[in-house]
């Protein structure tokens, strides 16, 4: 099980690695994503 979690959290790091490119565009956009789908969730939970 040890082995198991430590295998999962090493491939899980080895793709989010690639995600981590240095460029503040990709970052901005990346926040601008989050924020426009937390805001459609919002709404959409309202609407219901």
């Amino acid at each position: 099980m040890v082995n198991g979690t430590a295998a999962s959290v090493g491939g899980l790091s080895g793709r989010l690695r690639k995600l981590q490119n240095g460029y503040a565009r990709s970052y901005a956009v990346s926040m601008f994503g989050g924020t426009a789908i937390l805001i459609a969730a919002t709404l959409l939970m309202r609407a219901v």
